[in-house]
């Protein structure tokens, strides 16, 4: 729902290639979600690492700040090489909120 955050949305997300497991290593990678919400402002924040395999992805109070359809997607940089894995696109609908919710202003976000 729009304005939804400050630590109340998650979600975890297990990493595959096709149907296997795909393994990172939190000292060499970092995973970034990164993407345009539907006032094309952007996003660019660190995701958690839980595993080798499953991260979390904060839905912070700005991915959340505007109504519509967001474009997003999950990449997985080496730190030590310049390589970045890219997963497909996603989309995050956002819930336009059943009152004003002018406290929160949209801007890009880097985090």
């Amino acid at each position: 729902v729009q304005g939804d955050g400050h630590s109340t949305r998650y979600v975890d997300i297990t990493l595959l290639n096709e149907t296997q497991p795909y393994s990172v290593n939190k000292d060499s990678v970092e995973v970034v979600i990164r993407g345009t919400k539907p006032d094309h402002t952007s996003v660019f924040n660190t995701c958690e690492i839980l595993d080798e395999n499953t991260i979390r992805v904060e839905i912070t109070q700005q991915m959340s700040a505007v109504a519509g359809q967001g474009d997003y997607e999950i990449s997985i940089m080496d730190k030590n090489e310049n390589r970045t894995l890219t997963s497909f696109p996603f989309f995050l609908t956002v819930s336009k909120s059943s009152f004003d919710i002018g406290y929160v202003v949209s801007s890009d976000e880097i985090k």
